[in-house]
């Protein structure tokens, strides 16, 4: 299993992001810099998991600027109709970005989602291409897989 944290990116789609029945609430709670495009990127992943239904969020602010978006990914039962959590901080709904595109799968519903989330359109999609995401502040060495 792997746990998010931070505001780290990798270069890994086809991913399983796997939620146990203990592990309950979201799925990020990014802590995307201010100024920063792009937090958490999900493209093409799988949310799976065998905790409740409607029981854990995409995701939650730890900081006001939080960035999430999900990209042509499948999500479960156990992801929650509204979507998103603002974590008691109401004035982060008027800051943070969290989008979908394409999302399929039980969890997946677009009525319902909280109105300060995004259903966005192809030409935002594109946007957020890995290349984009992993070269915001510098260059992407994919030889390496690091920045340069």
């Amino acid at each position: 299993m792997r746990y998010l944290l931070r505001n780290r990116l990798t270069e890994e789609n086809q991913a399983n992001v796997k939620l146990h029945p203990h592990i309950s609430g979201w799925v990020t709670a990014a802590s995307t810099p201010e100024g920063r495009s792009y937090g958490y990127v999900f493209i093409d992943c799988r949310l799976i998991g065998d905790a409740p239904p409607e029981s854990v969020y995409l995701g939650r602010p730890w900081r006001n600027d939080a960035k999430v978006a999900y990209i042509r990914c499948w999500m479960g039962a156990h992801i929650r109709r509204e979507g998103w959590d603002n974590w008691n901080k109401p004035e982060s709904e008027a800051t943070v970005t969290y989008v979908e595109y394409e999302s399929s799968g039980p969890g997946a519903v677009s009525h319902g989602r909280v109105p300060w989330s995004a259903q966005i359109d192809e030409a935002e999609a594109e946007s957020y291409a890995l290349g984009s995401v992993l070269s915001e502040g510098g260059s992407w060495d994919w030889e390496k897989r690091r920045l340069t």
